[in-house]
């Protein structure tokens, strides 16, 4: 009765986010889909199936639209302390070595998506699939148009960060500051739901929690931006016209990586092993039905990406 009494509010919390989690992603697809059906009609598309394809990959109005709704309707759900405290809690000012050592990171985790994708493909490959397909298509999104460019680049940015770092890892923090990291990442990586793109967005939700936890949400969204915008979308853009430009990517990743060996991995070990997560809530969190929901959604969209050569 005493166990069941303090994993009460746990449970409550870890269902919260979740339940907001899955509001959040069905409006975002709902909504734009009922958008790009909607135009299509009034384009008088007779083939309905490509002309929903080409309307959600170009058009970033919808997703913009649909994603304020989400995001709203998260919020309406939330009282006037915990939005205080998402978008106002921090621990201390960031520097201009932090913010350095932040986006050097974000080359080295680009590189590693990389990495791990041809170890994937190179898996898949002997099987007769592909996997990279979906991979290219989900970043070659943001450039197809203006819309879309502002969508992936600023908005998905600010209303992802207001969802899992913002309302997630803000309710779950009281739990401990790692078991919200690994829950906000985790349902983070599930919404991007890719074989290849979810390991590295769990990795990216990891830091982008850090920074949170440390700097505040804003550090966080604009972490976000510089990561979509600058590094997904401007570079890929400069690379078609500037040959060197994936060289200097690689160069940055190595020195980032060096950078974290020699000066960041030491007081992250020991801040990780400072901030215990207590054995049970984990398990108590993977046994509430929303987390199943989503991680199903995640496994279900990452497979029906792998394509058949």
């Amino acid at each position: 009765m005493n166990t069941q009494t303090t994993t009460q509010p746990l449970v409550k919390a870890v269902k919260r986010v979740a339940w907001g989690t899955i509001i959040f992603l069905v409006a975002l697809n709902v909504i734009d889909l009922l958008i790009s059906l909607g135009i299509v009609i009034i384009q008088r598309n007779s083939n309905l199936i490509e002309g929903l394809k080409t309307v959600s990959t170009t058009n970033g109005w919808a997703y913009m639209i649909a994603g304020i709704i989400g995001v709203g309707l998260v919020l309406t759900k939330t009282n006037q302390t915990e939005r205080h405290q998402i978008f106002t809690a921090r621990k201390t000012v960031i520097t201009w070595q932090a913010i350095t050592g932040i986006i050097l990171m974000l080359f080295v985790f680009q590189l590693g998506a990389e990495f791990f994708g041809t170890i994937v493909e190179a898996g898949l490959k002997p099987l007769g699939f592909s996997a990279l397909a979906e991979m290219q298509n989900a970043s070659q999104t943001g450039i197809r148009s203006v819309s879309m460019m502002v969508y992936g680049g600023i908005c998905a940015p600010l209303f992802e960060e207001i969802i899992f770092r913002g309302f997630v890892f803000r309710k779950l923090q009281p739990f401990g500051v790692k078991f919200a990291l690994i829950i906000s990442s985790l349902l983070f990586a599930c919404a991007h739901g890719n074989l290849i793109q979810s390991p590295f967005a769990f990795a990216t939700g990891m830091l982008l929690g850090l920074v949170a936890y440390r700097y505040g949400l804003k550090w966080a969204i604009v972490t976000h931006i510089i990561n979509n915008l600058g590094l997904s979308i401007g570079l890929q853009l400069l690379s078609q016209k500037i040959t060197w430009i994936p060289f200097l990517t690689v160069g940055l990743a190595v020195i980032g990586l060096i950078g974290f060996i020699l000066v960041g991995i030491r007081p992250l070990i020991n801040w990780w092993r400072q901030n215990r997560i207590q054995d049970h809530f984990l398990a108590i969190a993977f046994r509430q039905l929303p987390i199943l929901i989503i991680l199903a959604y995640g496994i279900a969209l990452a497979l029906g990406g792998i394509q058949h050569r």
